[in-house]
């Protein structure tokens, strides 16, 4: 059964490349697309996940970190660490703008922890000391800017104290600067978010609640679920674009295989007449269609994926925000799509096998 599909397909040296590239360009597009919503998605709550904490607090209906604007006056602060079950509270100041290097400008996400310079406020990374600047990964490939280099936010020159593994914080990249600089992105009297420590032994989700119910216009949620609205809302915004180019992908390699193994099929006709006429079973001659459909759809994924690992590394390199993240899992649902392209694309050419009159065939 192999041995006559592989036959029926070399036999057209030409189209069979191309059959094959157009499911290895399929199966490009669906991965690289999965890649970078899946980068988006880890991407959106990474920094909320990594802030220190157990407790976000904002201001009442604010639903992300990176489309909301959250303004808490002090005293809304300072209420809340009177709740029970709060132990320590650290505000957050966060304010986007634009920031000049030597060589140009890019915008940011400025940010600033209150707490003493020195102190671990991501993992693995300090609070910078005043006029110091920490940079994340993405915001430093883009700009070029490294440690040692000085960066203008805000009319404030800072020098480059570090870079951290972290990237953006939701779509946008961040820097970080030191409590005592807060100065120039905070709103005097207020915060931007508040990060609450429970105390030991309390449940994060039943302070949470407690703090809403005695402290009005604020919200509270705990650091689990204010990342999984964040990861929300770039599934909100990404989705229906991301599914309308993985149909499309599908629908490609699906035409490209159909049209290969039908074209195999009709320019083999008498080859399939004389086999039936010698007593080849319909089910033998279904299978081989099936498996010349299968042998492209496989080569084409066999291609696809270190095509795809390629593209990816070269797109980080050329576009520090392309930020992908390839899965296991997900390479494996793609090649389940890829068979499942193959049975698709073989229905018209195995009814057309079944229609083929041997008497016919020899009388031609």
């Amino acid at each position: 059964m192999v041995p006559v599909a592989r036959k029926n397909l070399l036999a057209d040296k030409v189209r069979l490349p191309i059959s094959i590239g157009g499911v290895t360009f399929a199966v490009l597009l669906i991965l690289v697309v999965g890649s970078l919503y899946r980068g988006f998605e880890r991407e959106a709550g990474s920094f909320v996940e990594s802030a220190p904490g157990d407790l976000w607090i904002m201001e009442e209906d604010t639903t992300d970190i990176f489309h909301s604007f959250s303004v808490l006056p002090e005293e809304k602060v300072e209420a809340v660490a009177q709740v029970e079950g709060v132990g320590e509270v650290i505000r957050l100041y966060a304010k986007r703008g634009t920031a000049e290097y030597d060589g140009g400008r890019a915008d940011t996400y400025v940010m600033a922890f209150d707490v003493p310079a020195g102190s671990e406020v991501l993992p693995g990374v300090n609070s910078p000391g005043p006029g110091d600047i920490v940079l994340d990964e993405v915001y430093s490939r883009k700009t070029g800017l490294g440690v040692g280099d000085t960066i203008d936010v805000r009319g404030r020159a800072f020098t480059v104290s570090g870079v951290t593994d972290i990237s953006n914080v939701g779509l946008s990249q961040f820097s970080l600067i030191s409590g005592d600089d807060a100065q120039i992105i905070a709103v005097p009297g207020n915060t931007s978010y508040a990060l609450a420590f429970v105390e030991p032994g309390a449940d994060a989700a039943a302070v949470a609640l407690a703090i809403e119910q005695q402290v009005p216009g604020i919200a509270a949620e705990t650091k689990a679920a204010f990342a999984e609205s964040n990861r929300n809302e770039v599934i909100t915004f990404f989705l229906p674009i991301i599914t309308v180019l993985l149909v499309i992908a599908f629908l490609v390699g699906t035409a490209v295989i159909g049209l290969t193994i039908y074209t195999a099929t009709i320019e083999r006709t008498r080859e399939y007449g004389v086999l039936k006429a010698i007593g080849a079973s319909a089910g033998y001659l279904y299978r081989v269609v099936i498996a010349q459909s299968l042998i492209v759809g496989v080569a084409g994924f066999v291609l696809g994926v270190p095509l795809t690992l390629a593209v990816n590394r070269l797109a980080r390199e050329l576009v520090p925000e392309f930020v992908n993240v390839l899965r296991w899992d997900d390479i494996a649902r793609v090649f389940v799509a890829v068979l499942a392209m193959a049975v698709l694309a073989a229905f018209i050419p195995v009814r057309r096998v079944a229609s083929i009159d041997p008497a016919l065939v020899f009388r031609a």
